[in-house]
């Protein structure tokens, strides 16, 4: 069976149990190509969040063969947040991931949503991988990991990372994955 087709069975199925109408729809899942964390605004205009994808470039979405493109932190369906962080080489710091559904969406609870890091050399951490699980939050409203990085000297890092979720209206469930970079001073 394609994959495409089952991840839209599965988000489909997961979104019926968590709709109070048990109502469930199957759209393909929506790909946004990697974005970065620290450049243009965002969904707080600060700068250090991508909302919806990538900071740059546009985002072609859709399933197999889609060639549209949506512009950089325009997909209404949700935005994501990596809050910057910093701190003394060899402490651990806490860096935020946030997602936040758009007007009219909820987040997922029941699918199998995953944050997996990319650690670059010179960063260390305890879970490269973050399931629902570890979620600081995660409720209709919000999806919030707090990610634990440990520099070993000073710099400036980027940690590249990898975000499935899926969000839900009361018909449709939309299957997700973005980038994300977090972003890590050392001094």
């Amino acid at each position: 069976m394609n994959r495409w087709v089952l991840l839209a069975l599965l988000a489909a199925a997961a979104c019926s149990k968590s709709n109070k109408s048990g109502a469930a729809g199957g759209a393909p899942p929506v790909d946004t190509a990697p974005g970065t964390a620290g450049k243009g605004g965002g969904a707080d205009g600060a700068g250090g969040a991508a909302r919806g994808g990538p900071a740059e470039g546009g985002a072609a979405v859709g399933g197999p063969g889609a060639e549209k493109v949506i512009a950089p932190g325009t997909d209404p369906e949700f935005a994501v947040e990596a809050t910057p962080v910093s701190g003394a080489p060899g402490a651990e710091v806490v860096a935020r991931v946030v997602v936040r559904p758009g007007k009219g969406f909820h987040m997922n609870k029941d699918y199998p949503t995953k944050l997996t890091l990319e650690v670059p050399a010179g960063v260390a951490t305890a879970k490269p991988v973050l399931l629902p699980a570890d979620a600081e939050a995660f409720d209709d409203n919000q999806l919030a990991f707090a990610v634990k990085l440990t520099p070993a000297a000073a710099g400036d890092y980027s940690v590249p990372a990898t975000l499935k979720f899926a969000v839900c209206t009361e018909s449709t469930c939309n299957p997700k994955k973005t980038a994300v970079a977090l972003a890590l001073k050392a001094q």
